[in-house]
């Protein structure tokens, strides 16, 4: 999954990015990134991870756009700083397969 080592690289140089930003360096339009930021989003919480889609920003708001994080307990520039600080490349590039267990488990305990 090609957004994951984009994100990793931004937490590493402590970026935030907007959804244009992510779509002119994937060359995805911007309406296909949902899903595979929902996968990475739900690897992260099923892994205990800081959320590393947190850094994914609407540029008009400044905030996320999944409402996942819309949720008055997350602070989220305390996530952004557990993300930034968090070694990103001490386990490897997870697999597509990581991504869509995660998110298939996730489906399962949501329904």
């Amino acid at each position: 999954m090609q957004f994951w080592p984009v994100l990793v690289q931004a937490a590493r140089t402590q970026q935030v990015l907007s959804y244009d930003t992510m779509a002119k360096i994937t060359g995805l339009p911007r309406w296909t990134m949902t899903r595979p930021l929902g996968k990475i989003l739900a690897y992260c919480q099923q892994n205990k991870l800081p959320l590393l889609t947190s850094i994914v920003l609407e540029q008009s708001t400044g905030k996320p756009a999944d409402p996942s994080f819309n949720v008055p307990t997350l602070d989220l520039a305390a996530e952004h700083r557990r993300v930034f600080i968090f070694d990103w490349l001490r386990n490897g590039c997870p697999t597509l397969s990581d991504f869509e267990d995660a998110a298939e488990k996730l489906e399962a305990v949501v329904t």
